[in-house]
């Protein structure tokens, strides 16, 4: 598979049909708007859902938390988000705050755009390590 600007390629060895969240120790919404097309397809957020359910850790940036939104597991944590989404992620039940990174309960970590990257790598071990 050939990345948008064809610069990057990948070999991926499973698609959506062949994997479970069980089977993974956490999952991580990366940005851009794949989100918002994933989002489309319920496997994909029934995929996220089975992350949120079990309280597995997850990191989502920019427009990653669009996945869970949609999966319905938002409502009460504390989250930030791109700017286009914020009013997606306050009407879906978070609470809302503009920094860099927000972590909720240590199981979920989100930042708002690539800028904010180290504070979102700074955090994310933090929570993959914990005891």
């Amino acid at each position: 598979m050939t990345g948008k600007k064809g610069e990057a390629t990948v070999t991926i060895d499973k698609g959506i049909d062949d994997v479970h969240s069980a089977d993974f120790d956490a999952l991580l919404l990366p940005g851009g708007h794949s989100p918002d097309a994933l989002r489309g397809d319920d496997r994909f957020v029934d995929f996220t859902r089975g992350f949120a359910d079990s309280g597995k850790p997850i990191f989502a940036i920019c427009h990653g938390p669009q996945l869970l939104i949609s999966a319905d597991v938002v409502r009460g944590k504390k989250m930030t988000t791109v700017k286009p989404i914020v009013v997606d992620l306050k009407n879906a039940g978070a609470d809302f705050f503009d920094k860099e990174v927000v972590v909720d309960n240590d199981t979920l970590v989100t930042s708002r755009t690539p800028d904010d990257l180290p504070a979102f790598n700074r955090e994310s071990p933090r929570i993959l390590n914990k005891p």
